[in-house]
């Protein structure tokens, strides 16, 4: 009897430890996790190849702005859509589907 009162407790703080894990994990994606734009805002962007909107684009300013959906503005008008971002480069897609790479050049891997 002692023996089977030994494994449920066991059995629960192994469930407890599972759960606290969990629980743990989603938290730091939640929180831990930078959205796209974030990403993109917190590097500087020199310019690749393709369509070009500047030779070194930084999104902190009223010039270039980048809303949450991944489209570029420059002074408030439409220019281009993010179509990926990775640690080493942005690709942009033009309103004529143009596309244009930049090279991630920020000293501080924001990834």
């Amino acid at each position: 009897m002692a023996f089977l009162e030994t494994n449920c407790r066991i059995d629960k703080i192994i469930d407890m430890k599972i759960t606290l894990f969990f629980i743990i994990i989603f938290i730091t994606l939640i929180f831990g996790c930078d959205t796209q734009k974030e990403k993109i805002t917190k590097s500087e962007w020199k310019y690749g190849e393709g369509y070009h909107i500047g030779d070194w684009l930084k999104f902190d300013s009223i010039y270039l702005t980048i809303d949450d959906t991944g489209r570029i503005f420059r002074n408030g008008k439409f220019i281009a859509t993010v179509k990926n971002v990775n640690i080493r480069y942005l690709e942009i897609l033009s309103k004529k589907n143009q596309i244009g790479y930049y090279h991630n050049k920020s000293n501080t891997n924001p990834f």
